[in-house]
């Protein structure tokens, strides 16, 4: 085979070339493939390389677009603007996509392949060079979150052995095996994670990185533990990469989460919550140990509870965090049934639903213990501002409803197992929210009746049950919920 490997084309109707004027005479003019084919016959050629003659994208399309019309076109030389990676990463999938029969094929490997470019960054000491990475996991972050949900049925995000920088439907690789590799996950988030170090831009882990790493983690976890974690290793070092890894993204998290990332992000949706609703007594609910709700075993609660209420512990003039109230065991001082009930319920959730003789029995001791195993607990208020011991449910409806996105957002940041909400009204708010903000999830009832919604994104089961100041005895509202929950967990 002979080849030419270096010549242009040009059309001065379709592409602008500033250093083409008309001193240079002879070739001051549209030079294109039929004006060429018959000499390349005439002297043996069988391909030629094609060259850019502008660094300019309308420049680029032209030749592959020509290059697709003529078979004896074997490649193109083209412009991207490597000035501007993230434009460049967008060009470079969308000119994936032409038929110009090159090997070729403009995807990123999400291990090293895709990694490696940007090591360079940190090394140069140019750690902004290396927010095109950034940008790049942001772009596969939903679908990735799609495919985790939708394929393995499982939280947090799969990223994919390979992607491209346009807009994927399905997985590039379906096969062979290691098209749906998962040790690529853990891989992704890993130089976020490095960025971070690197640069100790709090704002950038809070804001760019601790999501995509987040999920990483609890995709991890829900496939290690899924029920068919079993069987014969592979001849590679497949799985020693999976657990590898699966322990690098754990270590990641439960390091961020101790820089209090998940606060902070509750801090500021507080903030949008009052410049929002800028009237009445503003009550935060945020973690009251964030460090044992991001790395205590088992079962994450919210409890989803109308409004804060005025009585003699609760200043209608000053604000007070709910976070502060459960840390001082203001529940001890509390009078009626709410904080009895949300306590014993709580408890009896996170031990294993024991018999309600024997709560009773250790009332007390539980009581005085609470502290303990609250930190798996977040209490939180629909309506953030101070109401009085009789809520006024269509207004506690209205607000709740009004604030859909920041309620759902903030039980996303929390990233709870189980929603449990407190009266028939609290309910109606979270299921019309996701009615409202589009988020698919499913309405069943137990076999007792115990209604409940599944939020299919966050895997989270949201339960309607009665406020606990409501007329019924304890043993039954706790019998009741403790045997209908085992149901569903």
């Amino acid at each position: 085979m002979r080849i030419d490997a270096h010549q242009h084309f040009w059309n001065l109707d379709r592409v602008r070339y500033p250093w083409l004027v008309s001193a240079y005479g002879p070739i001051y003019r549209t030079f294109e493939p039929l004006e060429l084919e018959p000499l390349l016959m005439k002297a043996g050629i069988d391909k030629t390389v094609l060259v850019q003659a502008m660094d300019s994208d309308e420049d680029t399309e032209y030749m592959l677009e020509t290059a697709a019309r003529f078979d004896w076109i074997g490649g193109v030389v083209g412009w991207v603007p490597l000035d501007r990676p993230d434009d460049a990463v967008r060009k470079l999938g969308a000119y994936a996509g032409n038929s110009v029969g090159a090997d070729w094929h403009g995807d990123y490997h999400m291990n090293y392949n895709a990694q490696q470019p940007f090591w360079v960054a940190f090394s140069s000491n140019h750690a902004d060079k290396h927010l095109a990475y950034a940008n790049m996991v942001d772009h596969v972050l939903p679908v990735s979150r799609q495919w985790a949900r939708d394929y393995y049925g499982m939280r947090g995000a799969y990223f994919p052995h390979s992607a491209y920088p346009v807009k994927m439907t399905m997985m590039p690789y379906p096969v062979p095996h290691w098209g749906w590799e998962i040790c690529e996950t853990p891989w992704t988030v890993q130089s976020l994670w490095w960025h971070y170090l690197y640069t100790m831009d709090k704002v950038f882990l809070s804001d760019r990185a601790f999501g995509p790493m987040k999920d990483a983690a609890l995709f991890m976890v829900d496939y290690m533990k899924r029920p068919d974690a079993s069987g014969d290793g592979w001849d590679d070092d497949f799985f020693f990469c999976i657990l590898n890894k699966m322990d690098s993204a754990g270590t990641m998290v439960l390091e961020v989460t101790q820089l209090g990332i998940i606060n902070r992000r509750l801090d500021e949706l507080f903030a949008e919550w009052r410049r929002r609703y800028p009237s009445g007594v503003f009550i935060e609910d945020g973690l009251l140990d964030e460090e044992a709700w991001t790395s205590r075993p088992g079962l994450k609660i919210v409890v989803l509870l109308k409004e804060p209420t005025e009585d003699r512990n609760h200043p209608t003039t000053e604000e007070w965090k709910y976070q502060t109230f459960i840390a001082e065991r203001g529940y001890l001082k509390e009078r009626g049934t709410t904080w009895p009930n949300l306590i014993r319920w709580t408890y009896g959730i996170l031990h294993g639903f024991p018999d309600y003789r024997y709560v009773k029995e250790k009332e007390e001791y539980i009581r005085r213990n609470a502290n303990d195993f609250l930190g798996s607990v977040c209490f939180v208020n629909v309506k953030k501002t101070v109401g009085s011991t009789q809520s006024d449910d269509r207004q506690v409806y209205q607000t709740g409803l009004d604030a859909a996105d920041l309620l759902l957002e903030q039980i996303k940041i929390l990233s709870p197992n189980i929603v449990l909400c407190c009266g028939q009204t609290v309910f109606n708010i979270v299921r019309d929210s996701l009615a409202k903000e589009n988020v698919y999830f499913e309405n069943s009832s137990t076999s007792g009746g115990l209604e409940k919604l599944w939020w299919n994104e966050l895997r989270t089961n949201i339960i309607n049950y009665n406020h606990p100041m409501a007329y019924f005895p304890s043993a039954m509202t706790y019998t009741y919920l403790m045997t209908e929950l085992q149901k569903i967990l």
